[in-house]
């Protein structure tokens, strides 16, 4: 369009973009109301069937209530991970540093009792949990406390 020599040529490639541009969108429009459409009578025939779970998941669709499953997260570095198992690591990674900011990387006594958690070193790989986390069963008096 921009290349066009004259005016006239110039107006007459604006006037024929135009008119693909709204047969583009109008296409489009109509896709999604046939894909739309199409869910909904999805839905009506899951219900006649009485299958439950398609139908919670067509409505789920349909109120666009989606969740993105596999959101790429970044690294340290700032380096991007889109593996499954690569974030998962790195999850890991983050939590253990979260909950174990109070441990040193020493091995703690391994004291077995009630309210008492084994902390194994941290640096051989392995899950070292945080000795101010209560792991005990909640009271009755405080379930209702709350």
């Amino acid at each position: 369009m921009n290349v066009s020599k004259t005016r006239a040529k110039k107006i007459e490639l604006q006037k024929k973009y135009t008119e693909k541009n709204r047969e583009v969108k109008r296409n489009a429009r109509r896709d999604q109301r046939n894909y739309i459409d199409n869910l909904a009578h999805q839905a009506e025939e899951a219900t006649s069937k009485g299958n439950l779970r398609e139908l919670f998941a067509i409505t789920k669709i349909l109120s666009k209530r989606q969740i993105q499953r596999n959101r790429p997260i970044r690294v340290t570095d700032g380096t991007l991970l889109i593996n499954t198992e690569e974030q998962m690591q790195r999850w890991q990674e983050h939590f253990s540093k979260i909950l174990n900011s109070g441990v040193d990387n020493q091995i703690a006594e391994n004291r077995i009792g009630d309210d008492q958690i084994i902390v194994e070193e941290e640096g051989n790989g392995e899950y070292a949990e945080n000795p101010r986390i209560n792991i005990k069963a909640p009271t009755v008096a405080e379930i209702k406390r709350h």
